[in-house]
């Protein structure tokens, strides 16, 4: 079996914020992720809303559908919150 080490990455961190360690690397990760999604996702397509059509590129209509559908899980969930 491969001599496997512990690395030790408490001494990482992202400078201006109080992360460190898996976290900080977690986020770098994820930064790195956003952007090459960014970069591949820049096509240009035509969005119908139905009462109107936008000609965009992909990230801005999945934001906007992200957008349209964290408003819609927020609103209908409001009405079925527990009692306290």
């Amino acid at each position: 079996m491969a001599n496997l080490r512990k690395v030790d990455v408490s001494n990482v961190r992202i400078p201006g914020t109080q992360l460190q360690g898996w976290r900080a690397i977690a986020v770098g990760a994820l930064a790195l992720y956003i952007l090459v999604f960014i970069v591949i996702n820049d096509r240009k397509l035509e969005v119908n809303f139905v009462l109107f059509k936008v000609r965009s590129n992909e990230l801005l209509a999945l934001v906007v559908i992200a957008i349209l559908s964290f408003a819609a899980g927020f609103f209908l969930a409001r009405g079925r919150r527990p009692p306290s």
